[in-house]
């Protein structure tokens, strides 16, 4: 923007608020609304990924005659209301702009229901286009019968076990991005624990709930170890859910 430019700007944001400023004196707070000055021509949305312009519109719904100056509060609560809004933002900028900041719910696994479906950090089902949107995230498979196997002939997680799962890819994501980049799937077992699948090494680490990912990395350790430790078998799984000792299992000669 040229200094001339900025300088118009300002010029008019000076003289909407000593409008907005005389109207409120003389004819009270209300009047300002209903100045056509002050009519809302733009709408500046910032920080959409998944949602688009178009629906940030028809989700604050205005009314054609709208101005900035009015109450930002119900247009913020129907943008809310949407599953994908965390939160939103509405600033004013006159003489006839708001700004809109939405902050958007972050999507961490894909459940499948059984068709995939996003969900954040709370297990919250989150309505994202995956045709429109490719997410290379983990899945939340149904609880493991056998720890070796996640998601082979369990049964339905329940929404807790979905949270808590959900929780424990969001926490690796923030502390660790690089191990999780590794997993596939997570699951849950029947008495609270975590499996998480492993693509390469193709291996299940299983541990408690909230464990660091330094101990679920020395799970990896103890699994390179193992490996040259007997040279040809095959791990099946890592237990890492006792405190200062690590359990590896092998694959048996009928590969069970």
């Amino acid at each position: 923007m040229s200094r001339v430019m900025r300088r118009g700007t300002g010029v008019l944001a000076l003289v909407g608020m000593t409008m907005v400023t005389a109207l409120a004196i003389t004819r009270g707070p209300e009047a300002v609304t209903e100045v056509e000055f002050f009519r809302v021509q733009d709408i500046r949305i910032q920080g959409e990924r998944f949602l688009t312009r178009e629906q940030v519109e028809e989700l604050m719904a205005l009314e054609p005659d709208a101005s900035i100056w009015d109450d930002p509060g119900p247009v913020a609560q129907r943008v809310r209301r949407h599953a994908l809004v965390q939160d939103v933002e509405i600033r004013r900028r006159p003489p006839a702009t708001l700004l809109v900041q939405v902050t958007e719910r972050s999507p961490v696994a894909l459940l499948p229901t059984p068709a995939l479906v996003p969900v954040d950090r709370e297990g919250r089902q989150l309505p994202v286009d995956l045709t429109r949107h490719r997410l290379d995230l983990p899945l939340l498979e149904p609880r493991a019968v056998a720890p070796t196997d996640p998601g082979a002939g369990g049964t339905e997680l329940t929404p807790g076990e979905v949270r808590t799962l959900a929780g424990e890819a969001h926490r690796i994501a923030r502390t660790d991005p690089g191990f999780l980049s590794l997993v596939s799937q997570f699951a849950a077992d029947p008495w609270g624990g975590v499996l998480i699948r492993l693509e390469e090494p193709r291996v299940t680490l299983h541990y408690r709930p909230e464990a660091s990912t330094h101990r679920l990395r020395e799970g990896l350790r103890a699994l390179a170890d193992a490996a040259q430790r007997r040279p040809g078998q095959t791990v099946t799984l890592v237990d890492l859910r006792y405190d200062d000792q690590v359990v590896v299992r092998f694959a048996t000669s009928n590969g069970s």
